[in-house]
């Protein structure tokens, strides 16, 4: 039965929670970190700090997701909970502090500045001036204005630069996951913001849902760090690239990383027709020399693996004639199907993964949750009520008419091909000749 069209209630992108692959990098270190479409969302790369938790291989290049651009500075926060740490680890249990006083903003401004970054990469962070507020709601005092290179987001500006719940979620790298930072069920992490809380001795946290809370205590040890900071990008424009096995850029200045996300072809999503299809946002889970392995990040739509009752072989589906027919011509134009690969698998440029992929490329079953759009939440479906999709993936099930699925808690399991669940396309493309983002587009 066709369902009502309405809003997410969290449209929280799961992300690569603990770090699977080495990150690997397309093109060689000596490119250009210059890029002329720097612009809010997209992300950047400067220092390293332990991510992956294989100390063995060093620390890994940090992605830094750009907020606000102000003339020549940027503010970014990174992209991922890189570490878990107290807000303030000195004195009783129950002391009051501000950030001024904070052994966080010590640590951030001390050991990360100088471990994180070489002195090239320092000499692109600012000094930052930063004005702390007290709570708006409680008055609890924010202490006096400080002056810092590193620094945690205020509750303002976790407001204002993020538009909202599902935006400020956040997962841990390897490294922070394996510390014991305190995660929601979904695997995204609790972080610190430096604002205080409802009382001076708790500091505001943004949730595992991407809510304000009125504040933890600044003694709590497992609670995750998302370091922030402005950069100045006349002087980012002429560095380097990260070295190799750390992440990389497309020729255009893109950047891609195993686990981030790039935008690539139109599909409709917020079940708005009238304004046209959105960008369709992908994982990237793997990089083989110039291709790269995607997947869309979101359930794009629903439909059945195969209508006749007999069943079908993938090759045989009906959802592979679909992919490959009318989601393909709907999603991409000319140019964006010239750079999809065939011959991977066959003929077909769309396609499915495999359960052995979804086991492989994914940490566990609660990585592999997928929110369906509010456009697929419309759509027929046979799990009407649920608003993470069950996916369908194209090994062959149980029976002759069945197909895995994932569930959505992340399971996998057999379904008869005639029922209508989620669908996550996948794709190889060629990173040379993708064809960047326009910054004017809806995301």
């Amino acid at each position: 039965m066709m369902k009502a069209n309405r809003n997410l209630t969290r449209l929280a992108a799961t992300l690569l929670c603990l770090l699977m692959l080495p990150a690997a990098v397309w093109p060689p270190a000596g490119a250009e970190q210059a890029r002329a479409d720097w612009s809010r969302g997209t992300l950047l790369f400067l220092g390293r700090y332990e991510q992956d938790n294989v100390t063995g291989n060093g620390p890994d290049s940090i992605a830094w997701r750009i907020l606000d651009i102000q003339g020549d500075e940027a503010l970014v926060v990174s992209e991922k909970v890189l570490d878990r740490m107290p807000y303030h680890a000195q004195g009783g249990e129950y002391i009051p502090v501000t950030w001024e006083e904070s052994s966080l903003r010590q640590w951030l401004n001390g050991a990360f500045l100088q471990s994180a970054f070489d002195d090239r990469e320092r000499e692109a962070i600012a000094q930052s001036e930063l004005a702390n507020e007290d709570h708006p709601r409680d008055r609890t005092p924010g202490g006096s204005p400080t002056s810092d290179r590193v620094f945690l987001l205020s509750q303002r500006e976790a407001e204002r630069f993020f538009s909202g719940k599902p935006d400020r979620v956040a997962f841990p790298s390897a490294y922070a996951f394996a510390r014991d930072t305190i995660c929601g069920d979904d695997g995204a992490a609790f972080w610190w913001l430096r604002s205080p809380g409802m009382d001076p001795d708790l500091a505001v946290r943004v949730t595992s849902g991407g809510a304000l809370d009125r504040g933890d205590l600044v003694t709590k040890e497992r609670i995750g760090l998302r370091p922030a900071m402005k950069v100045r990008l006349s002087v980012l424009a002429g560095m380097a690239a990260p070295d190799a096995g750390a992440s990389g850029q497309a020729p255009g200045g893109e950047a891609f990383v195993v686990g981030g996300t790039v935008p690539f072809g139109r599909y409709e999503q917020n079940g708005v027709e009238q304004d046209g299809p959105e960008e369709i946002q992908w994982r990237i889970l793997r990089i083989e020399g110039r291709f790269a392995l995607l997947i869309s990040q979101h359930c794009l739509d629903t439909q059945p693996f195969h209508p006749d009752w007999a069943g079908a072989s993938w090759e045989d589906s009906s959802l592979k004639a679909w992919l490959n027919g009318a989601f393909l011509n709907a999603a991409f134009g000319e140019d964006e199907q010239k750079a999809l690969q065939s011959g991977v698998l066959g003929d077909e440029l769309v396609f499915l993964l495999t359960e052995s992929d979804a086991e492989t490329y994914f940490i566990g079953e609660k990585d592999r949750v997928a929110i369906n759009t509010p456009y697929a939440q419309a759509q027929e479906n046979t799990v009407d009520e649920s608003e993470t999709g069950w996916w369908w993936l194209r090994t062959r099930g149980s029976k002759a008419n069945a197909a895995m699925c994932v569930t959505s808690f992340g399971g996998i399991f057999s379904r008869y091909q005639t029922e209508i669940y989620s669908v996550r396309p996948a794709v190889w493309v060629n990173l040379e000749t993708m064809p960047q983002a326009d910054p004017g587009r809806n995301p």
